[in-house]
Formats: structure tokens, C-alpha cells, sequence
């Protein structure tokens, strides 16, 4: 990661104050966004955020992640609709899988408003576990990832599910998948 990052100085758009009084001169708001992307150094990771796409695009989590603070410095009003309503769908494993070992859980969701921190949970249920955390996501740039052990849990058959939920209110869990643990 280290590779990927720079000091603050050489990372800068170079026609950052040019830009600023552009849009000064018609009346606009400047916004510097530079505290949000660099300190000292410009990293290529913030968080649990892989920042830039490329040299020129920032990737979409983070952007959406940015959402709330950009509102705050436009002044924007913020919204009355506190219950965001989310809709998992898992990818991984399929339905119907054998699962062996640790084993990845990938799941997609198109959430209506912010999805910045959103928690996102892989819960199983069978034999004694009734909707029991077994895994916690990630956002990656393709989608919410997480690892599960399955040797953690005895031999037999489960039902599992994502559930997300967000700080503003929202929740959604996806629909459930039928998967056989065989360690």
C-alpha cells in the first residue's frame, strides 16, 4: 500500500486554487475536498475504503461513503426519510451448496440512500443456531465480502441469510439459501 501512497504536496490537482476562484467569481461554493482524501500522505486505503478507482475516479463506496459530509458542507437539508429500505441478495455460496473449510460470502445490495456504514452480518440458522452471526462483510469494490470457517459449526444442514442494516434506520435481509456443511 505504501507504494500507492504520496505526500500530500505532490498528490494535489495543481489547479486547485484556479478551479476555487472560478467558481468563487460566478458565485459558487468551493469545496476543497483534500482533508477527505490526504493528512500528510495520500493513501490509496482509508479505513475500509479503497479509494481511487484511477488516477482521475474515486471509487463508488467511497464516494457514497463522502455523501454525508459533502451535504453538511453544501448545507443541504437533510432528509426525512429515516427508513431506508435495503434489499440483499447473496451470490455466494450458491443454494444447494456443499460447504467445506472457510468458504467466502459475497452479497450485493441496491440500498435506497446512504450506504455509508452500513453493518452487514451472514447469519445461519439449523440444528441449535437460530439466525447466529457467523461472519461479518466488508465493501469491496465488488460488493459486501466476508469469510466463514465452517468448521466452526457441526456437519448437517443450514439456511443462510445476509442481513444489512444502516445508521440511519435502514435494514433489509436477503432471502434465504439452503447450504449442506460437510468438514
Amino acid at each position: 500500500m505504501s507504494a500507492c501512497s504520496a505526500p500530500t504536496a505532490k498528490s494535489l490537482n495543481r489547479y486547485g486554487q484556479a478551479e476555487k476562484a472560478a467558481v468563487e467569481a460566478v458565485g459558487g461554493h468551493y469545496v476543497d475536498v483534500t482533508p477527505w482524501f490526504c493528512s500528510a500522505t495520500c493513501t490509496a486505503v482509508i479505513g475500509r475504503f479503497q479509494v481511487y478507482y484511477n488516477q482521475q475516479h474515486v471509487m463508488g463506496p467511497y464516494a457514497t461513503f463522502l455523501g454525508g459530509v459533502m451535504a453538511q458542507e453544501l448545507q443541504l437539508p437533510a432528509s426525512s426519510d429515516v427508513a431506508w429500505q435495503i434489499t440483499p441478495k447473496i451470490l455466494l455460496p450458491k443454494n444447494g451448496a456443499l460447504l467445506k473449510g472457510t468458504i467466502a460470502v459475497s452479497a450485493l445490495a441496491k440500498i435506497e440512500g446512504q450506504q455509508d456504514h452500513a453493518q452487514v452480518q451472514v447469519l445461519l440458522t439449523g440444528g441449535t443456531y437460530n439466525n447466529a452471526v457467523v461472519a461479518t462483510a466488508f465493501l469491496s469494490y465488488v460488493g459486501w465480502l466476508a469469510k466463514w470457517n465452517t468448521a466452526t459449526v457441526p456437519n448437517g444442514a443450514y439456511t443462510i441469510t445476509v442481513h444489512m442494516t444502516t445508521p440511519n434506520g435502514g435494514a433489509g435481509t436477503s432471502s434465504p439459501i439452503q447450504v449442506q456443511v460437510m468438514n
